[in-house]
């Protein structure tokens, strides 16, 4: 009977929560596998060739360890290692010692060195289209007579005159009436998402709210407009009503997209800012929504022109039937 065994395969799986580790080897045996979190201390050790002593092999030992036995039973060619809990970011040495129909052998593999690093996992989540569950995208206006129209504040803050939820498309953007100086209306959209599947322990990396625009108007020659992500806060998750209009915050959650970045047709993307990441909600309802950032959002009244010519974009909503959905794609890694 063989006394000595030797490795052939090594191979580690990550888990939910560790390693399942599985080697193999020439030779039945039993096995078990010594670990440890410090760093193995290295020693040179004489060694005598030809009558000279040289100090240059290497020696490493452990000086804190725990040993693990495989999960099979009896003397075995395929060894398994459970190793959970894990933690993130955590590095592990270990090597494999064992017996042979119960006698110790002298055999002991390379020592292996292994780090659990955090894996990046992608959600993405979808408005409900109507009748919505738990989700609504739409969007919201004040309007103002078109023959008499509203001073800049009175649009801008308005409470709001219309909300429409079930549309097939979302409207941003800025209107002027016929009288000088006067605005007919503004109109900023809202997009909510139920995030609540994000894990509890997970940590956000990066997020992107991706919107087709179904088409882009800018008669009225309105100089550098511009659209980003802001807060919204609607009165219900699942509908919206006129008064949501001044729903909508002034903190952007994301880059701003210039209307001359923007085509017909196509999706585009706005990359969450550290507090549009910070407002995703692991346990229920993000509420996102998307206005005009050069003048709405900054409540910088533009110059006025003639008209009733408008600049705005249409963007897709969930209840169109050709293009693509508003989409939330989420990326996060364990805590």
């Amino acid at each position: 009977m063989p006394d000595h065994w030797a490795l052939l395969t090594y191979e580690p799986t990550r888990t939910a929560t560790g390693y399942r580790i599985v080697i193999t080897t020439d030779v039945a045996s039993h096995l078990w596998m010594r670990w440890t979190t410090v760093l193995p201390q290295e020693h040179l050790i004489a060694v005598r060739r030809r009558g000279v002593v040289f100090r240059s092999d290497k020696y490493f030992c452990f000086d804190v360890f725990t040993d693990n036995e495989q999960e099979e039973a009896g003397d075995t060619l395929e060894h398994t290692f459970i190793k959970e809990p894990w933690p993130i970011c955590e590095t592990r040495y270990f090597y494999f010692i064992g017996n042979i129909a119960g006698v110790e052998s002298p055999s002991t593999t390379a020592i292996f060195t292994l780090h659990r690093i955090a894996i990046e996992e992608t959600f993405v989540f979808y408005p409900d289209a109507h009748p919505e569950v738990t989700s609504v995208d739409g969007w919201a206006e004040q309007d103002e007579l078109y023959l008499v129209g509203g001073t800049w504040g009175q649009v801008r803050d308005g409470g709001g005159t219309y909300a429409d939820d079930d549309g097939i498309a979302l409207h941003v953007g800025i209107t002027p009436a016929s009288p000088s100086n006067m605005w007919w209306h503004i109109r900023r959209s809202i997009l909510l998402f139920d995030t609540s599947p994000l894990p509890d322990d997970s940590v956000i990396n990066s997020a992107i709210l991706q919107l087709y625009i179904i088409t882009k108007v800018n008669t009225m020659g309105l100089p550098s407009p511009a659209f980003g992500v802001y807060s919204s806060n609607p009165s219900s998750n699942v509908g919206l009503e006129a008064g949501d209009y001044n729903s909508l915050g002034t903190t952007r959650y994301s880059n701003i997209v210039p209307y001359g970045d923007l085509t017909s047709h196509e999706t585009h993307d706005w990359i969450l800012n550290a507090a549009g990441i910070a407002a995703i909600s692991k346990v229920g309802i993000t509420k996102f929504g998307v206005r005009e950032a050069t003048y709405d959002a900054a409540n910088f009244e533009p110059d006025w022109v003639a008209g009733g010519l408008p600049c705005y974009i249409s963007i897709a909503s969930a209840d169109h039937l050709t293009a693509p959905s508003p989409v939330l794609i989420v990326k996060v890694k364990p805590s």
